[in-house]
């Protein structure tokens, strides 16, 4: 999403919460569904506390010269621009603010990386929610880890994956990019560390649902290399394309004795999340007009569900980009184990997948098929729907895949 076409919907999953089970909610990091005081910004869909990034182009940046926040806790409904002084004043003399450390703290500035910033106001708001009694509370906490800065994607340099030590990985063979990012998971994962001790010293562990998951592929930006640490193990491609490199994301729920304990297989979509937590919070999604997504509660609680068609478009998909991580298939339905990838344009040449037994996504089974195909493609239709921020792209070549080569 980017700020510029803020999110138009005011059926939010914090609006839900907050309005009809009681809920306190935060939101910390990444947002970009709506700049300052538009419709979708973060405290006008529902959010108390807030503290992050609403522009795209600011949301790579990891030493921002500003952030934004909002309290209504404390009376401040209106966002404010929160400047980090750190950052603003070490730029360097015809600089970007985003450089003022360089990679990690070569000019020996003391400037502020951002994560950190916003792993501590989800930790003071654990700590407050649970002394004060604000609870239930339903937090977002939004890293932006491991995304690349745009601007720049020198493998040796590493400028384009900035971290605060590339430690504990400053000795391995490896090019600077491929230990930046290394080291970026391994300080997300401490962070994650930080966030299960802090609800356990605050005795809520028991009580809290606890979901971590990706919104994209491997990432292949920044001058890193996804096969290097070969990032998305059986599936073909990465972030930004629509193979299952780039749509497939494992996620982790954590509720000691209610969540099932195991490994489920059975596939689902983000917008599938606001039914669930509806449901997990005892609200009757039978009331909540306007949703899409079915609730896979049954699923997290360990009971067999009948799989959903999924659907997913990328309004990227007709770009004819050699960008590594853009693939041109915009449409992408799911049925069960059938997986179907298919452009918009006259030419386009469908594929269909059998995941069952090609996860990889090399054996086209389309002709084969075209029954299956038909209908998933009928199904989708009915899913779609125009919008005028997103027009649906008409791509007059046939199928093609800059993440040829990714294999």
């Amino acid at each position: 999403a980017h700020c510029d076409t803020p999110l138009k919907e005011n059926v939010t999953l914090p609006n839900i919460l907050r309005d009809k089970a009681g809920y306190h909610t935060a939101a910390f990091g990444k947002w970009m569904l709506g700049y300052d005081e538009s419709v979708g910004s973060p405290n006008r869909v529902g959010f108390d506390v807030f503290y992050g990034t609403l522009h795209g182009a600011n949301g790579w940046n990891y030493y921002p010269p500003y952030q934004w926040a909002c309290n209504r806790w404390k009376g401040q409904d209106r966002l404010i621009n929160d400047k980090l002084a750190s950052n603003v004043d070490q730029t360097p003399p015809g600089g970007q603010p985003w450089l003022c450390k360089g990679v990690f703290n070569q000019s020996g500035h003391d400037c502020s990386y951002n994560q950190e910033i916003y792993l501590q106001k989800a930790l003071y708001f654990l700590r407050n929610a649970s002394r004060t009694g604000k609870v239930p509370f339903f937090m977002y906490l939004a890293f932006h880890i491991p995304h690349a800065d745009d601007a720049f994607h020198d493998p040796q340099t590493g400028y384009g994956i900035p971290v605060p030590t590339d430690s504990p990985y400053t000795n391995k063979p490896w090019n600077q990019a491929e230990k930046n990012h290394a080291s970026m998971i391994s300080l997300m994962d401490g962070y994650v560390g930080k966030l299960m001790s802090t609800l356990a010293e605050c005795g809520i562990q028991n009580d809290t649902l606890v979901i971590f998951s990706s919104d994209n592929g491997a990432t292949n930006e920044g001058g890193h290399d996804y096969l290097f640490f070969n990032s998305s193990g059986p599936l073909r491609g990465c972030k930004g394309c629509t193979y299952e490199g780039g749509i497939r994301e494992p996620m982790i729920v954590h509720l000691p004795g209610i969540v099932h304990h195991g490994v489920s297989h059975y596939p689902f979509a983000f917008y599938d999340l606001m039914p669930t937590l509806a449901a997990a919070a005892g609200i009757d999604i039978s009331t909540l007009h306007g949703i899409q997504g079915q609730s896979v509660l049954p699923t997290f609680l360990g009971q067999k569900q009948d799989n959903h068609f999924l659907y997913w478009e990328l309004v990227e998909g007709c770009d004819n980009s050699d960008h590594p991580s853009c693939c041109s298939v915009g449409r992408v339905a799911r049925m069960a184990n059938w997986k179907l990838l298919w452009n918009n344009g006259v030419d386009s040449r469908p594929q269909l997948y059998d995941l069952d037994v090609d996860v990889h996504e090399d054996n086209d089974v389309c002709a084969q098929n075209q029954d299956i195909a038909l209908l998933m493609m009928s199904q989708a239709k009915k899913m779609h729907s125009d919008d005028l921020n997103w027009p649906t792209k008409v791509c007059s070549h046939g199928y093609k895949s800059s993440c040829e080569g990714n294999k």
